[in-house]
């Protein structure tokens, strides 16, 4: 399991020092800005215009090399998830979905949506998006692969 991302929350070490650097540091005990828990946002100019401290800029994780034998797939998501359910849990989910179809070809859409609805049952207090990707599929789908 390769986490690939890290949580941009403005708690974290990382997001409190790219704060800093933007020549308006975060108050001490300050962990919101304009009452959220992130820094990092797409789109919503109105919040960049109201605090300069929000920023986005992409974040780019290195690149990851998938052996051609080893299974992969990715779990993309939005905070909304991974607020309730952790990297393992996720991974878990993925595996159980494939196990319970004896390892056939189960579609990205139903293993997204079976992710999303542990989500909804862990009562998230966010809007949730979530992508499933298999690589598998990927290497082996003949319309694909070319």
């Amino acid at each position: 399991m390769t986490e690939m991302t890290e949580d941009h929350r403005v708690a974290s070490a990382n997001e409190r020092a790219r704060i800093a650097r933007s020549g308006q540091p975060l108050r001490d005990g300050e962990v919101r800005l304009c009452g959220l828990n992130l820094a990092m946002v797409l789109g919503d100019k109105f919040l960049k215009e109201q605090d300069s401290r929000f920023s986005s800029e992409p974040y780019v994780s290195p690149a990851v090399h998938i052996a051609e034998a080893s299974s992969a797939f990715a779990v993309i998501a939005s905070d909304g998830l991974w607020d309730v359910i952790t990297t393992k849990k996720a991974v878990q989910l993925v595996l159980e979905s494939r196990e319970k179809n004896n390892g056939d070809g189960v579609a990205a859409d139903k293993i997204a949506n079976r992710v999303l609805s542990e989500d909804r049952n862990l009562r998230t207090k966010d809007n949730t998006s979530v992508i499933f990707v298999d690589f598998d599929v990927l290497r082996t789908d003949l319309c694909i692969a070319k």
